[in-house]
């Protein structure tokens, strides 16, 4: 995740390009181009020189003082030193296309105040930052562009806890395009971090050291509300300091809200890290390919958030095991969650009935019941679409779903689908293995137990669909074993 941030934080820092302005480069256009820049900063700011436009040559110079966005900031809340200014370039194409490119470098360091926390102190060290893309003012995003960073180094140090990372090069590329609708718009990026570092050290755990030769992304967003979360976004910036809000501007952030609902269609990240390594004071092990994927509808009253990890090539390296279980080590697995049905519409729509402007009328109780909204019927679901694992000696596959009552912990109800290939020659392994431990008799005697309520395939794979209703009754592959409680 952080090598995305760092990637989006490029083409963030200059897709606030406004409305546009003639192609003609002159201090009447500079100060026009300025003032656009600036439309979403809160009051005050604008005039504090955050930003200025001058003309040079066929093109304007954008300098971002980004440091004076901190000084209405509590140091005692975030602090950053050696911010130096940003400078970038954007030249008129026909149209309301600009062509923005820079080149940059950072060096910052800091600390925040984490709320009931100890403070976190943070380096971030970027050597190089090149960026190169044609911005459509029309639509409010890039319609393409290509960002290289060079010489990546982070700490982030909170407490005990302290994570160093070090990234060889980046490179990625964005795209935006305007829906049907003339509303929404698409955007992805994908990209490639080079030569990825990381270590942990954190209490209660063994340090650890994570190594890459390369970690992929690639993230698709569609149907974004652009317009109506730029407008948010402007109000959140406006009255961030006021503590709180009074009643007409309480109404205008329900309307802004309501506006911008439901954020986007669709989202959907891949992350790959490809030779990694992962170090432990035990020894060493390695996955050929590492990969997690998320995916999300917008905040719907059906939304479907789903959550995917994939290993592949998986071999526990240096790391010394005891012999009875080295070959049940898993060499590829796989597990898929998903949560669908959730209303995050009724959540939003209960909270906004709520007055920001009386604060202190809001009972915690009610909140809280608000927020569970998010769940029809006080039903929690979570499906399995797929949880597999393989070896030398066993290859199977789980999918179903769970079912829970809020507050109701014993009403659930489970419907799983097994399948084991190969089944016989798991059995004889764990055989095997239980002469070497003998704990391991009583899995084997299980697992012949298992096969006694199989379905069996031609092919010797064996099947379980297993029911387990809320009364506690259980079943397998329609067989009764178990009455309702």
């Amino acid at each position: 995740m952080r090598i995305c941030t760092l990637a989006a934080g490029v083409v963030l820092l200059v897709a606030t390009l406004g409305p546009a302005v003639a192609a003609e480069i002159s201090e009447q256009r500079a100060r026009e181009l300025q003032s656009a820049l600036t439309r979403f900063l809160p009051d005050g700011f604008a005039e504090s020189g955050v930003v200025t436009v001058k003309p040079a040559d066929s093109r304007f110079e954008i300098v971002y003082e980004l440091s004076k966005l901190l000084e209405k900031i509590d140091p005692k809340t975030l602090v950053i030193n050696g911010l130096e200014p940003l400078r970038m370039f954007a030249s008129p194409l026909d149209g309301d296309l600009w062509k923005v490119e820079g080149s940059e470098s950072l060096d910052v360091s800091g600390q925040a105040k984490v709320p009931r926390g100890p403070t976190n102190h943070f380096n971030y060290t970027l050597g190089s930052i090149t960026f190169s893309g044609i911005f459509d003012d029309s639509i409010g995003t890039f319609r393409s562009g290509e960002a290289a960073i060079k010489d990546i180094q982070t700490t982030s140090i909170t407490g005990a806890t302290k994570t160093a990372t070090r990234i060889d090069s980046l490179q990625s590329r964005s795209e935006g395009s305007l829906n049907p609708d003339g509303r929404t718009i698409d955007v992805s990026s994908t990209g490639t971090a080079l030569a990825v570092h990381e270590q942990l050290t954190q209490p209660g755990m063994p340090p650890m050291v994570l190594k890459a030769d390369n970690v992929a992304f690639n993230i698709d967003l569609k149907g974004l509300m652009a317009p109506e979360l730029r407008d948010l976004v402007s109000f959140a910036l406006t009255h961030v300091e006021d503590g709180r809000i009074d009643r007409a501007n309480g109404d205008r952030l329900d309307d802004l809200m309501r506006k911008a609902m439901p954020l986007f269609a669709s989202f959907d990240e891949t992350v790959t890290a490809n030779n990694l390594t992962v170090g432990i004071p035990e020894g060493t092990m390695v996955a050929g390919q590492f990969e997690y994927r998320v995916q999300m509808e917008g905040l719907t009253n059906a939304s479907r958030p789903q959550f995917g990890i994939r290993v592949s090539d998986f071999d526990v390296g240096t790391v010394v095991l005891p012999a009875a279980y080295t070959p049940f080590v898993p060499q590829t697995a796989e597990v898929q969650v998903a949560m669908p049905g959730l209303d995050f519409a009724a959540a939003v729509d209960r909270l906004l009935q709520f007055d920001p402007a009386q604060p202190d009328r809001i009972d915690r109780t009610e909140l809280g019941e608000a927020a569970l909204a998010i769940f029809p019927g006080g039903a929690i679901e979570v499906e399995f679409p797929l949880f597999s694992a393989k070896s030398g000696v066993y290859d199977f596959e789980i999918s179903g779903n769970l079912t829970s009552r809020i507050g109701r912990t014993e009403r659930v109800s489970v419907d799983l689908s097994i399948l084991a290939r190969d089944f016989d020659k798991t059995i004889a392994a764990v055989q095997q293995a239980a002469r070497i431990d003998p704990r391991l008799n009583q899995a084997s005697f299980g697992l012949m137990m298992a096969k006694g309520f199989a379905r069996a395939d031609p092919d010797g794979t064996q099947h379980w669909d297993i029911r387990v209703s809320e009364g506690g009754a259980v079943t397998i592959n329609g067989q009764a074993i178990k009455g309702a409680n």
